[in-house]
């Protein structure tokens, strides 16, 4: 025991020696930057646009066609009186045209743009073309009457006839008038609204017990106002 005593006793100093000698060092790695290239895989180059023709009247449709472009899946677009572009909108699509219509009451240039997008970002913008968009000429009224007239003049009750006119110039709707009175007078008989642009012709029927007439007068009209009062025409219905 006295020896295995003495033993550890004479080791502790060399221990505690050794503790106290053996410097301790902190190693810091080197830091390493690794830099990762992202493919850039926006498009590339610009939609050419063509020449869309030089003028059309106020709410006229106009249409822009471009080409496509590779690795494009939408396309964005500008239309603005301003060619430098400033604050104009910008709408999308996945078509290779699109179809405008301005609706001006002085005469005004519209530019348009588009480029190429898809998930990346956008390409570089077209060319510009340009619209020029002239006010509507000023409406005036129809002046020439229709002439009126009557496929039958004489049918049976319950039975299909037919009144036709011609359509002057200048006219958007006709006002036709159906009466028992020769006079048309206030209260008596029906009016129609008929656009123009149709058929221009109406068929009438009637149930009568008695022998009855109709008569029947149109003018045309627009916006700007409308025609006098046609010739007169007449049906007469007998009973079967």
């Amino acid at each position: 025991m006295k020896l295995k005593f003495l033993l550890l006793i004479g080791l502790f100093p060399l221990t505690l020696f050794a503790q106290q000698q053996i410097p301790r060092y902190k190693y810091k790695l080197p830091q390493k930057i690794y830099r990762v290239r992202i493919p850039d895989n926006r498009p590339k180059t610009a939609p050419v646009v063509t020449d869309p023709g030089n003028q059309v009247t106020s709410g006229e449709n106009f249409t822009m066609r471009w080409n496509s472009v590779s690795g494009a899946t939408f396309y964005d677009l500008q239309l603005h009186p301003d060619r430098s572009f400033t604050n104009a909108h910008t709408q999308g699509t996945n078509a290779l045209n699109t179809t405008f219509h301005q609706e001006v009451t002085q005469q005004t240039t519209f530019y348009f743009r588009a480029r190429a997008r898809n998930n990346d970002g956008a390409g570089p913008w077209s060319n510009i073309v340009d619209m020029v968009v002239v006010p509507r000429p000023a409406e005036t009224a129809p002046t020439e009457a229709p002439q009126l007239t009557a496929a039958r003049a004489q049918v049976l009750s319950d039975q299909t006839y037919t009144i036709s006119w011609t359509q002057p110039a200048r006219a958007s709707w006709f006002w036709l008038i159906e009466s028992p009175s020769p006079t048309f007078d206030s209260g008596q008989g029906s009016g129609l609204t008929i656009p123009a642009g149709g058929t221009p012709s109406y068929s009438f029927h009637h149930a009568v017990s008695q022998p009855t007439i109709y008569y029947y007068r149109i003018r045309a009209a627009n916006q700007a106002g409308n025609t006098h009062w046609s010739n007169t025409v007449q049906v007469t219905i007998n009973p079967r």
